[in-house]
């Protein structure tokens, strides 16, 4: 279901509230104790596809009603929506940090990095994050994925106008990211077999080896998606035999 709210000119994807909650869900879960039975890096890849499939649909609504992105309207936009709230979370956490409400110690480096949007790669150097922001590596992922996304997008419109091609090519380095996670997966365990390979910040946590989920994302809103492509849902009923692939994608 999309809906538009007139004064902003916004639209709005009820279906995607659903989702959101159940990712929402499957994190506080795993984080409240239960991450041997909730995977809560599961709910965190259901965040990054969700984002890449809002991001894709945005630009795409953009590029189809006014023949291009206003790529400096969407950073603007991006960045109102992100940067304040985030800000003020880092300075809260901060400051209790240096009063020692929080414990950990205070940590300049990090609080950095995290206001850099570097905070995966950082924790992959060994760098130690304040309590209650390790999920800040998840963020940076999203924020690096903003600033590339655009661009290839619109060079995807220009060189390959062909939706089917630009599906192509998103779902060829969808399992480009995932082989070359899988390599690292390998590499890890070759060293260590009981590292804990699959779950290394450098396997799961760092932009190269997570972009897939968004990617796949992306992939979907620009071949069929409702908000566009009504009349193309409609006739493929044959699509719900996606979801169980889809999952199983999702999964690896």
């Amino acid at each position: 279901m999309v809906s538009k709210a007139p004064s902003q000119g916004a639209f709005h994807i009820a279906s995607l509230d659903g989702m959101r909650a159940v990712a929402i869900l499957i994190v506080f879960l795993s984080h409240a104790g239960l991450s041997h039975v909730v995977p809560g890096l599961f709910g965190v890849t259901v965040f990054f596809f969700l984002s890449g499939y809002l991001i894709t649909t945005l630009l795409r609504m953009e590029c189809e009603k006014h023949g291009g992105a206003n790529l400096r309207q969407f950073f603007l936009r991006r960045t109102l929506r992100i940067l304040p709230p985030f800000y003020l979370i880092l300075a809260v956490i901060a400051l209790l940090t240096f009063l020692s409400v929080l414990p950990g110690g205070f940590h300049s480096q990090a609080l950095t990095a995290q206001a850099l949007f570097a905070a995966n790669y950082w924790e992959i150097a060994g760098g130690v994050q304040p309590p209650g922001t390790e999920i800040l590596w998840s963020l940076a992922v999203e924020e690096h994925f903003y600033l590339l996304f655009p661009f290839l997008y619109l060079a995807m419109r220009r060189f390959m106008p062909d939706r089917r091609h630009q599906f192509a090519l998103l779902l060829t380095l969808c399992a480009a990211v995932l082989a070359w996670r899988m390599l690292l997966v390998h590499q890890f365990s070759a060293i260590d077999l009981h590292s804990g390979s699959a779950h290394h910040p450098r396997t799961c946590h760092s932009t190269d080896t997570r972009l897939d989920g968004l990617l796949f994302g992306c992939a979907l809103a620009v071949w069929g998606n409702p908000a566009l492509d009504a009349t193309l849902i409609r006739r493929s009923h044959w699509l719900w035999l996606l979801l169980p692939s889809c999952l199983a994608l999702l999964l690896v």
